[in-house]
């Protein structure tokens, strides 16, 4: 039912104003899960358009696998010629993704387990990643 007209007909059916909120609120709810999944979806999607379109993620992973990596974004930036908002964006979707892990201030270690890392399997694990976590979340957790 058109939640539009809920109220119109409720009313025609003599249904008293707590019972219509409730039927109102009932079919917004369904709403409500359906158009958070759709956020969850469109975030997760931006998510794997920048992986794909910045290259500064793997970037990011080869520098700290060199025995002379220093675990500052001021450092990364000055490598990778880029400024140190991109390194902390591009940093944290990779600490989001499991990608890479920050064992302390001082050391970042890459998650991927590949020991020569090419481009095509970053995507790959970095996507499978996205995809995942997309998935971690079900209905049931949209509806909170």
């Amino acid at each position: 039912m058109p939640s539009n007209r809920i109220g119109a007909w409720a009313k025609k059916l003599g249904m008293g104003a707590e019972e219509i909120t409730f039927y109102v609120a009932a079919e917004s709810a369904s709403n409500a899960v359906a158009y958070a999944q759709q956020e969850q979806l469109r975030h997760w999607t931006a998510e794997a358009a920048s992986i794909i379109q910045e290259p500064i993620h793997l970037q990011i992973l080869e520098l700290s696998r060199r025995p002379n990596f220093r675990a500052d974004c001021r450092w990364i930036a000055g490598q990778l010629n880029v400024n140190v908002d991109e390194v902390n964006i591009a940093f944290s979707r990779l600490l989001r993704l499991r990608l890479i892990s920050a064992i302390d201030q001082n050391t970042w270690t890459d998650l991927t387990g590949i020991p020569q890392i090419t481009d095509r399997e970053f995507l790959g694990i970095a996507l499978a990643r996205v995809r995942e976590s997309a998935f971690e979340l079900g209905p049931k957790d949209f509806a909170k």
